[in-house]
């Protein structure tokens, strides 16, 4: 029942920030994969074509924003995956208020509330900084920024130059754990020490803690470096490494970038070591190729491997085509063929 009433409440103030919504875009996703192989006890011949609307509607204010983004998916697939996978969905994927009040001084206080996107953490794979969400995994494609929405209360406050704060509540909807987490940053604006974050999250229904800290920083020749400790309830301590290195050079004529992203996550207790290596390179100004490779040893054990390769091609303002191919390795010599393409057209 109460659950009920919180989701009714949100969406009576979507519906009061977008009753005049200026703002209304569609996006149609379609996308096909095809896998080979065998990994673990998974044996494996199968494909599965998806096709994804989403509408979204936006209004922005000088200080209210609302966003109300709903999807419905339809999924082909093989008949040995067609029990675990639903042919047709529908979600709400996001809905939220964002609004602002001058609560000290002239520095205004942000809040949000409802079911809105979340990013705490930093780099772009390991984020322990997210202490409100279930897991930490980003995206390995370098540039690109992850986010996710869950639903929630957030607080921001800047107190510049000093420091920044932000809280946050994760509500008990849509099997989601109530987690509470409190964000804090400090800008030192200086070459070699950048950034400084510590986050703390205690999940209410679990009865568990996550402390991290997170230090960002620029190394000599223009090294971008994170590193990240964590620390949990089962006394787990969790250490991550991030570099990050940008090269840009002109070809007839023509400018190009590369970028070059390391990533390592170490668990004390449980001895795992993951590593990933990724490459991101602009062939034009339309298409961009990467290029990764993800590790796992448990106990200085292999156990698995996965490589990857992608283009991404903006065809025009409004239509996006990916292409990408993995490989993936386990201990038992096992392989597994995992093929991708997704065309995305907003309008």
């Amino acid at each position: 029942m109460v659950k009920r009433l919180l989701t009714l409440c949100f969406l009576s103030l979507f519906v009061l920030s977008l009753m005049f919504a200026s703002e209304l875009s569609a996006t149609l996703d379609l996308d096909t994969f095809y896998a080979k192989g065998k990994i673990a006890t998974y044996d494996l011949d199968d494909s599965l074509c998806r096709a994804k609307v989403s509408l979204k509607y936006l209004k922005t204010l000088s200080s209210v924003k609302g966003e109300v983004k709903l999807s419905g998916s339809f999924v082909k697939t093989t008949d040995k995956l067609s029990p675990f996978i639903k042919n047709q969905s529908y979600s709400l994927e996001r809905a939220y208020t964002k609004f602002k009040l001058s609560i000290f001084e002239d520095k205004k206080t942000t809040f949000t509330l409802g079911k809105a996107p979340i990013s705490w953490g930093k780099g772009y794979y390991y984020r322990v900084g997210d202490v409100i969400v279930s897991d930490s995994l980003g995206t390995n494609k370098i540039g690109e920024t992850f986010s996710r929405d869950i639903w929630l209360i957030t607080v921001d406050q800047n107190f510049l130059p000093l420091f920044s704060v932000s809280i946050g509540y994760s509500l008990p909807l849509e099997n989601q754990n109530r987690i509470v987490g409190l964000k804090l940053s400090r800008d030192f604006s200086i070459d070699l020490f950048k950034e400084i974050y510590l986050y703390y999250g205690y999940d209410i229904t679990q009865e568990k803690h996550k402390v991290s800290l997170a230090l960002d920083g620029t190394l000599y020749f223009d090294y971008i470096l994170g590193l990240e400790f964590s620390h949990s309830t089962s006394n787990n301590l969790l250490l991550v490494l991030n570099i990050l290195k940008n090269y840009t050079f002109d070809i007839n004529y023509n400018s190009h970038s590369l970028s070059l992203y390391l990533c390592s996550k170490y668990e004390l207790n449980e001895r795992k070591l993951e590593a990933l290596a990724s490459a991101s390179l602009s062939l034009s100004d339309r298409t961009n190729l990467s290029f990764s490779a993800l590790s796992l040893f448990e106990k200085e054990v292999f156990e698995n491997l996965t490589l990857s390769i992608g283009t991404t091609t903006i065809i025009n303002e409004s239509i996006n085509l990916d292409v990408g191919a993995s490989y993936t390795l386990d201990k038992e010599k096992n392989g597994l063929y995992l093929l991708n393409l997704s065309l995305s057209s907003s309008f």
